[in-house]
């Protein structure tokens, strides 16, 4: 094995432009990578301990030994549920629970050593706005943890396994099994992607320009998909067709993309937002945002996932910006990141 060094790893945040719910069912849907970050450094310690620190937020730290993080594994793969390996280990803090699962499986089934260090997670993405910050943080922890051991050349863990293994990470972190596998795959890469043959990296090389209009937190993956199920499982048909046609304006976007067509992708934001509002996961709040976004210029809005932020379109962001602020929206400009904290592992 390759000498071990400290490291810094950045792996950016994700929005969904198109199909967010409609994936969920076999549906087309395609997200980006945007200039927001998740961050992880590495740093070597003199004890036999591996060190979790989160660094925002609410923070939190502990220490993890051999024997901890191997009934951790144990209780990992015996689990019945998310929810239920949640509560068998209620003695470790439910936020770095993901974290030290993600090492437990490096350890266990790569057979990296991982002790011996400390590592921080920093982000400047906002918490529970639907732009992915818990899948960038999780990215960046095990591209960083396994970076540490030295240059991944060969392929120590595989790109497909690296981005499964943090994927794992979101799944504790969501208490739900269907989450982030787009989220995961755009943080990793950057740019876009989307849902084709299981999840591609699409080869755009257009930018976006977007506003980020802060809308307060959201409503979890969970229970967002719960939702949708219940209604799915009572109003097939029409559900169906509204899925349908969020994929359909995926596949549109995605052209429209290749085009450079913006005022094409911006009313194809729109359309699938509309969309969102015929599922129930909107809520008035959100469209009054909407509306406002559209009355100061931009070529198309939508809410993000469950909200926490809407996601608006324009051909002078800034100027956008500048007129949502002065609506009474907390703005901010944003665009497509096309590095992922893959990068770090050339």
């Amino acid at each position: 094995m390759s000498s071990e060094s400290d490291i810094t790893v950045e792996s950016p945040a994700v929005i969904s432009l198109f199909g967010e719910h409609a994936m969920t069912y076999g549906k087309f849907a395609l997200s980006t990578a945007i200039d927001l970050h998740a961050t992880c450094s590495v740093k070597r310690t003199s004890d036999r301990n591996l060190w979790i620190h989160l660094s925002d937020y609410e923070k939190a730290s502990m220490p993890f030994y051999p024997g901890k993080l191997e009934l951790l594994y144990e209780s990992y793969n015996a689990r019945r549920s998310q929810s239920d390996y949640v509560k068998e280990n209620e003695d470790i803090d439910s936020r770095l629970l993901p974290y030290a699962t993600v090492a437990a499986k490096l350890i266990f089934e790569f057979n990296l050593d991982v002790f011996g260090k400390e590592v921080f997670i920093s982000s400047n993405i906002p918490q529970n706005s639907g732009a992915s910050s818990s899948a960038a943080c999780l990215t960046s922890f095990t591209i960083g943890l396994t970076r540490s051991m030295g240059p991944v050349t060969g392929g120590v863990v595989a790109d497909a396994v690296m981005m499964e293994m943090a994927r794992e990470g979101e799944k504790v972190a969501h208490r739900y099994e269907g989450v982030g596998r787009l989220d995961i795959l755009a943080s990793y890469y950057g740019g876009y992607v989307s849902t084709m043959n299981g999840g591609r990296h699409e080869s755009l090389s257009n930018n976006l320009d977007m506003v980020l209009i802060n809308t307060g937190s959201k409503k979890s993956a969970s229970d967002i998909a719960l939702q949708i199920r219940k209604i799915y499982d009572a109003k097939k048909p029409e559900t169906e067709g509204i899925l349908e046609n969020m994929s359909k304006c995926a596949s549109e976007g995605l052209e429209a993309l290749s085009k450079g067509d913006m005022a094409k992708v911006g009313e194809l934001m729109s359309k699938n937002h509309e969309l969102i509002w015929e599922l129930g996961v909107s809520n008035s709040n959100i469209e009054q945002i909407i509306e406002v976004a559209k009355s100061c210029g931009a070529l198309g809005a939508k809410m993000e996932d469950g909200g926490g932020l809407v996601v608006a379109l324009g051909k002078d962001a800034p100027a956008l910006a500048e007129a949502i602020w002065k609506e009474g929206y907390p703005a901010s400009v944003t665009s497509v990141s096309f590095s992922g904290g893959s990068s770090y592992l050339k």
